[in-house]
């Protein structure tokens, strides 16, 4: 049996950065247009983020877990008669309409990483499905597309990306269309979250890994 070798800190906080740094190259490319490298980035989030019981996530082996996170959602409220989209805005201009990342738009507060990551609703549909950034994430990096394709997916979220349950749509009298799938965008937005929280950032100072000498 192959003997397994602990990494050093230095080498664990490296891996964070070159995560990191694959996120916002391959932003890049869904800001020039390639929607679908969405996919990707989702698989990267979930590298960083997503504890399962056989594997821990990279914040978390890394000890960067008690972080405060950047938050650029608008507030979810249960008791809202209409869809809730916290993460993206609805754009249209005389030709087209589409879902879009808010940016800064929103304004941002500080939040713990379980607030962030698997506690606030971003996404509340017409059925009232509820979606927070874990479940986006996992969706699409396990189910649809980003490191494994499915034959099956859950119901909600086949609703949200495939049958159009936020209900908004765009046109006029003669024709009327779905905005379409509004999860890339939402992506895009928690990696904006994700890069932004940790953009100049020195690591070994948040860190509460143990540094040897020889680190």
């Amino acid at each position: 049996m192959n003997e397994k070798i602990i990494i050093s800190s230095n080498d664990l906080l490296n891996k964070f950065q070159e995560q990191l740094f694959k996120i916002e190259t391959l932003c890049k490319i869904y800001d020039d247009g390639n929607i679908g490298i969405c996919e990707e980035i989702a698989v990267k989030l979930r590298v960083l983020f997503h504890n399962a019981n056989r594997s821990k996530s990279l914040l978390k082996i890394s000890k960067l877990e008690h972080v405060v996170f950047m938050d650029t959602a608008s507030k979810f409220e249960p008791r809202n008669l209409f869809t809730s989209y916290g993460l993206i805005m609805l754009f249209q201009n005389h030709e087209h309409a589409e879902y879009r990342p808010v940016a800064h738009l929103n304004g941002y507060k500080l939040v713990s990483f379980e607030n962030w990551w698997k506690n606030k609703k971003v996404i509340c549909d017409k059925y009232k499905n509820t979606f927070t950034r874990k479940d986006i994430v996992r969706h699409v990096a396990d189910t649809d597309g980003g490191a494994h394709v499915d034959d099956s997916i859950f119901k909600d979220y086949y609703e949200l990306t495939r049958n159009n349950s936020l209900g908004w749509n765009y046109g006029n009298e003669y024709l009327e269309k779905s905005l379409g799938n509004p999860i890339p965008a939402c992506i895009r937005q928690i990696a904006y979250e994700a890069i932004i929280t940790f953009k100049n950032k020195d690591l070994k100072v948040l860190t509460k890994l143990y540094f040897k000498k020889k680190d």
